[in-house]
């Protein structure tokens, strides 16, 4: 039995206290099977009856049949993500909810920011994204800089100013050589915007704001560098913020 199709043919049904159970119990899949029902509920900031009855909407009978299939899914997810289309659903529909409800504001502010906006991406996708979030704020008649390399970052350390953004993308936000040259650009002054994966990171301690996306592994490979991931919520990240920003700069402008 899997999870993420248990919770895709109920998904509709969930209160927004579920919603929270379920976002917290998805981010951290494979610690919740150790918490006892008060560990759990205090994590997710419920109630004991709360995490019962999301128990209850998904068809079992209690907390101990949820461990269990926790636990199952973790012991049967080494190799190729279960139910690999219900799970790429459900990620694209997460990060599509969080985005929509998101309070953009400060986000905002930084794309306002009085000096100059840089983007830098860790990877080959990463820097397709940055390049694309530069096509759309040039829409939005605002100038951007792409990073092209670590190196480069490096030497941006000493360009940067306080009044200055620096946005990156990262799929682990884990990037030790990166999160140090990013550490020193903070402790100058600069703004830092990411972008990463929703499992805790340094990257996103480092920043002034932190958007992620929902993501899980779609293959095991060799090593760790090899495993495979969906890198199109980066884009989706983009996108939906620059539809947003118009709402809230360009749209309501015209209407008033």
């Amino acid at each position: 039995m899997d999870i993420n199709q248990l919770v895709n043919q109920h998904y509709e049904n969930f209160s927004e206290t579920d919603h929270c159970i379920w976002q917290y119990i998805y981010k951290y899949m494979k610690e919740c099977p150790q918490y006892s029902l008060s560990e759990l509920a205090q994590r997710c900031s419920v109630s004991n009856n709360s995490i019962l009855s999301f128990c209850k909407k998904l068809g079992m009978d209690g907390y101990g049949e949820l461990r269990v299939i926790l636990k199952w899914q973790e012991q049967t997810d080494d190799v190729l993500a279960v139910n690999l289309l219900n799970r790429t659903y459900q990620d694209y529909y997460l990060t599509l909810d969080y985005l929509k409800n998101l309070d953009l504001t400060k986000t905002f502010e930084l794309f306002d920011c009085l000096g100059r906006i840089f983007i830098f991406g860790t990877g080959e996708v990463q820097r397709h994204a940055a390049e694309e979030l530069k096509r759309l704020l040039f829409i939005l008649q605002k100038r951007a800089f792409v990073i092209e390399s670590k190196t480069e970052l490096g030497t941006m350390t000493e360009l940067l100013k306080k009044e200055d953004t620096l946005i990156v993308f990262s799929l682990s936000g884990n990037n030790r050589p990166v999160n140090n040259l990013v550490r020193g650009i903070k402790n100058k002054g600069t703004s830092i915007l990411s972008v990463t994966s929703y499992e805790d990171n340094e990257l996103e301690k480092l920043s002034d704001e932190h958007i992620y996306f929902y993501n899980h592994r779609i293959i095991k490979g060799r090593s760790q560098k090899t495993d495979g991931y969906l890198c199109a919520p980066f884009f989706t990240i983009i996108e939906v913020l620059f539809v947003r920003y118009l709402e809230a700069h360009y749209l309501e402008n015209e209407r008033s």
